[in-house]
């Protein structure tokens, strides 16, 4: 989520429990253009928000004090 333009950026949906595979490709939901993705569900609009963000904060949960 973008807390300035208040916009999601990206997504992962799983069913699993969060993990380093599930946040590194939430992570890369945000950073890639989604023209490709929207157009496999086609979906006829566009989500110009991608690229490397400045900053990433995330809470105190267990999956983002690991090691990894």
């Amino acid at each position: 989520m973008d807390i300035l333009m208040r916009a999601v950026t990206g997504f992962h949906l799983t069913m699993d429990a969060p993990s380093r595979l599930s946040i590194s490709l939430c992570l890369l939901h945000p950073v890639y253009n989604k023209a490709a993705w929207l157009a496999e569900r086609k979906i006829e609009e566009e989500w110009p928000i991608s690229g490397l963000p400045d900053t990433i904060d995330v809470d105190h949960g267990a999956d983002f004090r690991g090691r990894a």
